[in-house]
């Protein structure tokens, strides 16, 4: 991502590559409101019969199928001067399984064999999706890095963010919690249908993808000539990450804050079960997590600009802090008030993170 290439790229291009990266950003946040992985997602997999070690344990493998690729994505694309195909073969092979999830869903309570397979179906088709979108993370990030200077990325992530909050608001307030409380469309239909909403909302997202204008690489970038055997490129990368201890710090500190993350599945199914709440509670909930992202994410900027960035990321730190704190305490007494974790969670994980 050098700011010197970027500052010589073709307008055109940037102009170009932020309304596609829009679409990609936009369907991806509606294909995601719709099965939103703190939410909704584990109210299904505890409809499907997994307790909840288990659903910890599949969002641990689901983190683990996206970013522990990425290391040797970056190796085998980092040298080549086109990074768009690889991308464009990853979204497409590993995002139209999805379109299957909602038939298994729908059979889930014909039978026991239907709920087994169900549920198989679900674990191994997200895993691959996940997957799916780690491999092409990086080539993702490198065309952004290409296309936009450092403001114009700001820009972008901004714009994205704030798209994503308000998507997820107003879905999460008059479509998952409706159909979750539907009559006519009881589990697991409801859980069917929106699965196959958020199917083909990301089908849209690679669209965004397809459109995208892959920018020139710069003329003094390694070429695949240049790419050193893989061994002694790990062993690279290990002594470039000890003489940087900046980088040492700022990977510490993403690493603990991201832990934080491990916790987010179990909120919705504690509030459910000590509360005795339906199903539709967790679009509530995932409505104030959305809200969270539209009203936090402004607040990490302006303290950014205002008092620099560390001031920004201790604010964070704290929010991630609260979230449990609030969860065994206020949050114990009532289920409104357990909408306090959602209020702080969403604006400090994920989106707010990122």
């Amino acid at each position: 991502m050098r700011d010197d290439a970027v500052n010589t790229g073709d307008r055109d291009i940037a102009r170009w590559n932020f309304r596609a990266l829009m679409v990609d950003v936009t369907f991806f946040s509606i294909s995601m409101a719709f099965l939103d992985m703190s939410a909704v997602l584990p109210l299904l997999l505890r409809r499907l019969g997994m307790d909840g070690p288990m659903i910890g344990g599949f969002a641990s493998l689901r983190f683990f199928a996206f970013s522990s690729i990425q290391i040797f994505v970056a190796y085998a694309t980092h040298w080549r001067a086109r990074q768009k195909p690889w991308l464009v073969w990853n979204c497409t092979l590993t995002r139209l399984p999805l379109l299957l999830l909602p038939w298994f869903l729908w059979h889930a309570a014909d039978s026991e064999a239907h709920r087994i397979a169900a549920l198989w179906a679900a674990v191994v088709i997200l895993t691959i999706w996940m997957l799916g979108d780690g491999l092409g993370y990086v080539p993702w990030m490198e065309i952004i890095g290409r296309t936009f200077s450092a403001r114009q990325r700001g820009r972008f992530f901004g714009a994205s963010q704030l798209v994503a909050g308000i998507v997820s608001i107003l879905i999460a307030g008059f479509g998952v919690r409706t159909l979750l409380a539907s009559a006519r469309f009881p589990y697991p239909h409801n859980y069917a249908i929106l699965t196959a909403i958020s199917a083909v909302m990301i089908q849209f997202s690679s669209i965004g993808v397809v459109l995208l204008r892959e920018p020139a690489r710069p003329r003094s970038a390694p070429t695949l000539a240049d790419r050193p055997p893989m061994i002694p490129y790990l062993k690279k990368l290990l002594g470039l990450v000890r003489g940087d201890p900046g980088f040492v710090r700022l990977a510490a500190i993403q690493l603990l804050l991201g832990f934080g993350g491990a916790a987010m599945p179990f909120y919705v199914l504690y509030a459910s079960q000590r509360f005795n709440l339906p199903d539709s509670w967790g679009g509530v909930y995932q409505m104030l997590q959305a809200v969270s992202i539209v009203a936090l994410t402004p607040v990490w900027t302006l303290l950014s600009e205002k008092r620099g960035p560390r001031a920004s990321v201790r604010a964070l730190a704290l929010a991630c802090l609260l979230v449990p704190l609030v969860a065994l305490t206020v949050g114990r007494i009532s289920a409104p008030l357990f909408g306090l974790v959602f209020l702080l969670m969403g604006g400090r994980i994920g989106w707010g993170l990122w």
